[in-house]
């Protein structure tokens, strides 16, 4: 429950106390001076109280171009008549927080059965960024607890053990190593992969465990989680991503859930599953040869692995694409920053796509179809710098759980993207939905080198 709020945000500004937050990606928070308020009433909603008073998100269906980037409101719940954003069409400022001492008399308020979902302040403003804020490690507690039940499950009797963390019966799962190199000679490179590889790691060696401490209710899907049925389900996935979150290595996410169907060669298939996979607005040709392989080699495996077309197959991929985003608009002069993403596929194919899993050349058009649901977040700023307590309490999270090496598994893509660079911050899966500060990631370079662009 949250209270609402419909006035101009000039009327806020006018309020005894009114301050305005914004994040810095890293569950830090900086007061902003500069914030231009709108003239005309919206709605805003709380997401956050204190004795001393409460935080606010303005929204908007149309947003102002001062509120970029923007977010999609979402609830913690399922959306009706009476929850945030009801008709699916309200944004909000990315990382922005209001706070709002006292409402004074006169103005009404309303109230929803849900909350906004976002990373709001935890502390009010005379306690944040001191260390008199212990959300942090309270939330590194947590993790650890539910990572020591499931740890404590006992590992299956199978044949194989090692080989059953990538691939059964009923699904397997690949990995993706995409580079631009515009950032593969920065120090941070170095860091960012060797965090992205014990997250490999970590989503390989928890599995089979996750899945067992689900099914017998050591630990409960979270919440709109079916239970799983398999250690490929998504309940199982979205647990473990939980718990990354949770341990302070990973952003906010988006997750998106689409039915993908098009007919195409499948050269062609391998260039829009790269701009997919890595926001690039170009991919090179030299590299397509390498990523139709493969493609191909995971459905050869899917054709020898699926013992029963009567059931559908999950074929999972786990990315991690280590990009330059482009800071500022100057065309001439860009400022890239390095800005990590961890990418989870989850495709579900049924007894029907016959052709994905039938022997192809490149020139033999295939119908691709699926079901699917795509995870995107960012690696924290702070988990970038090995010097910081960040990176090294997540990197110990880490190895706490690994058993096995992601790099057995047989289907890998490692590649790197000559002078590639990602689409603008307001693509898809731009920064607004990770609720990060670009300026707190490394910079990667000042002076404009090759770009690939059309002609």
């Amino acid at each position: 429950m949250c209270e609402t709020l419909s006035v101009a945000g000039t009327t806020i500004a006018g309020w005894p106390g009114v301050e305005v937050y914004g994040s810095n990606g890293d569950g830090t928070f900086r007061r902003l001076h500069g914030w231009d308020w709108s003239t005309t009433a919206h709605w805003h909603y709380q997401v956050a109280t204190f004795d001393t008073g409460s935080y606010w998100v303005p929204a908007s269906t149309h947003p102002p171009r001062s509120w970029e980037p923007t977010t999609l409101i979402t609830g913690d719940r399922p959306v009706d008549s009476r929850g945030v954003n009801p008709s699916g069409t309200e944004y909000r400022p990315s990382g922005l927080y209001l706070w709002i001492p006292a409402i004074p008399r006169g103005y009404t308020t309303g109230r929803t059965n849900n909350r906004v979902q976002c990373n709001a302040p935890q502390h009010p403003p005379n306690l944040l960024n001191t260390a008199a804020a212990p959300v942090p490690d309270a939330a590194m507690d947590s993790a650890h607890q539910r990572l020591d039940l499931i740890l404590a499950e006992p590992e299956p009797l199978r044949a194989a053990a090692d080989g059953t963390k990538f691939i059964d019966s009923d699904g397997l799962i690949s990995f993706i190593n995409l580079s631009t190199s515009l950032v593969k000679d920065n120090a941070e490179f170095k860091t960012g992969t060797a965090v992205f590889d014990k997250m490999a790691n970590f989503f390989s060696t928890l599995r089979i465990k996750v899945f067992t401490a689900l099914a017998n209710g050591k630990i409960k899907p979270l919440q709109d989680d079916a239970p799983p049925t398999d250690q490929w389900s998504p309940a199982v996935t979205h647990y473990m991503q939980f718990l990354l979150q949770e341990a302070g290595g990973l952003t906010d996410y988006s997750l998106t859930r689409e039915t993908y169907s098009d007919t195409q060669y499948l050269a062609e298939f391998s260039t829009a599953f790269i701009k997919t996979v890595f926001d690039a607005v170009m991919v090179p040709s030299s590299i397509i040869s390498g990523v139709t392989g493969f493609i191909s080699g995971v459905s050869d495996t899917l054709r020898h692995s699926w013992d029963d077309r009567t059931r559908t197959y999950s074929v999972a991929l786990l990315g991690q694409c280590h990009e330059a985003v482009q800071e500022n608009t100057d065309p001439d002069k860009p400022i890239y920053r390095y800005f990590p993403k961890l990418k989870y596929y989850y495709l579900s194919v049924s007894a029907h796509q016959t052709e994905f899993t039938t022997p192809c050349s490149k020139l033999q058009q295939i119908t691709f179809d699926f079901n699917y649901e795509y995870y995107v977040t960012g690696v924290s700023a702070a988990v970038l710098d090995e010097t910081s307590a960040e990176h090294q309490k997540f990197l110990a999270y880490l190895d706490k759980a690994q058993a096995v090496n992601y790099q057995d598994a047989q289907q890998k893509l490692d590649m790197i993207l000559d002078g590639t660079v990602s689409a603008s911050p307001v693509a898809p899966h731009g920064l607004g939905a990770f609720n990060v500060d670009l300026r707190a990631y490394p910079l990667v370079q000042a002076n404009r080198s090759r770009r690939l662009t059309l002609a």
